[in-house]
């Protein structure tokens, strides 16, 4: 069980009173964007004992750039037989580079409208709250934002998974290191180390399998898999009486707020 922050985003807020209606209907919208990546917390662990991040603990580390080309490009006009080039298209940062941005370091979900591209002269600093940021950012841009706060059920997120081929998975581990780090700071102090060693024993397992050769890749997926389900099984004969008391306890609270107030 898993908080999510939820942020719509617009130049007014007339359009993010829309934004609100258009996600409360289910209904499909090609102008608005939403960012969002997996941050599956859940996998590390497979007994179901971890305990519901608090997404409000979240931070903002500050905005991290794209690595530059190694060459810049340049587009070449056909009809001067390749004589004039033109200069690559601009690439000045605007507010949709900073929303995903946000949404890459952070496990939080934001709505905004795709034809929003102002330009942005200087990125948000880095921040304690990515609450905090996210609303500051919006209104140096003289936006309208509402937060929201959503419980979802499940093992993370769309994509590939942790570690998957998917969206936030081989292509970039850095972001998804990042925002795994940021959901267990709001993970319950007792649960925060077992989260991060678990953390680490993953990121290293995935990192030896972008180096292995990629016909061997799949089986090494497969077999950690395998035996982090057996391990757990295994464990559940070997735990304390009272972390098997504390992991009941987080089991039913998890439950309960899932099923809501009766």
């Amino acid at each position: 069980m898993q908080w999510n922050l939820a942020f719509f985003v617009a130049p007014t807020t007339a359009q993010v009173k829309d934004e609100i209606r258009t996600f409360e209907s289910g209904t499909e919208n090609d102008d608005l964007r939403v960012f969002t990546y997996p941050t599956p917390l859940q996998m590390l662990v497979t007994d179901d004992s971890l305990p519901a991040s608090d997404p409000r603990l979240q931070t903002w580390p500050g905005y991290k750039p794209a690595p530059a080309p190694a060459a810049a490009a340049t587009t070449v006009d056909p009809s001067t037989n390749g004589g004039a080039a033109t200069p690559p298209a601009d690439s000045t940062p605007n507010v949709q580079t900073y929303l995903q941005a946000f949404a890459q370091a952070a496990n939080i979900w934001i709505m905004a409208p795709s034809t929003w591209t102002s330009d942005v002269a200087t990125p948000p600093a880095p921040s304690s709250s990515i609450i905090s940021a996210v609303e500051e950012f919006v209104g140096h841009t003289h936006g309208a934002v509402a937060t929201a706060y959503v419980l979802r059920q499940g093992r993370g997120g769309r994509g590939g998974g942790f570690g998957g081929p998917g969206r936030g998975g081989f292509a970039d581990m850095e972001s998804l290191n990042e925002r795994m780090n940021n959901a267990i700071s709001g993970l319950p102090e007792d649960a925060r180390a077992d989260a991060q060693a678990a953390l680490q024993d993953q990121i290293t397992f995935f990192q030896n399998v972008q180096a292995a050769p990629p016909e061997q890749r799949g089986q090494m997926i497969r077999t950690h898999f395998q035996q982090m389900m057996a391990d757990n099984l295994g464990n559940n004969g070997r735990r304390s009486p009272q972390r098997m008391a504390r992991m009941f306890q987080r089991v039913v609270a998890n439950r309960q707020a899932a099923q809501g107030p009766k």
